[in-house]
């Protein structure tokens, strides 16, 4: 037999499953898809269907890097006015808390990247790209 569920809990839940989308990863190393946004200044990655940006550290050696060439653009003329570019990816990474460093510094989270498994300008039915949320 079936009890009567509370008003307030159906809201909770309610709310949990609306900002479910915009949770952090778990620390440690994963498998992730979503967004990897590069501008002045910028190098973040944002999860499929989430409006969070999470700062990437790159080393530039990381395997797979020739595969951003698929999402790489021409140079913008425009120097600090040029926005982001935003290209689907799927990485092997490590995710860590923020760190007090630069521009990392104003991100929550930090990955450091250690192979870009998939990179392409068309991202799979599956996920979606929300529109970002910059940290102040």
């Amino acid at each position: 037999m079936l009890k009567a569920v509370s008003p307030l809990l159906l809201l909770l839940l309610a709310a949990c499953a609306q900002s479910g989308s915009d949770d952090y990863p778990a620390a440690g190393r994963q498998h992730l898809r979503g967004f990897f946004a590069s501008g002045n200044e910028l190098q973040a990655f944002q999860l499929c269907g989430s409006s969070i940006l999470i700062w990437v550290d790159r080393q530039e050696s990381e395997l797979g890097r020739e595969k951003l060439q698929a999402i790489q653009e021409p140079s913008c003329d425009g120097g600090t006015t040029c926005p982001p570019r935003f290209g689907y990816v799927e990485i092997d990474a490590l995710v860590s808390g923020p760190c007090q460093c630069g521009h990392a510094s104003k991100f929550q989270r930090m990955l450091t990247v250690k192979e870009w498994l998939a990179a392409s300008l068309t991202p799979p039915p599956d996920c979606p790209h929300a529109e970002p949320r910059y940290p102040q």
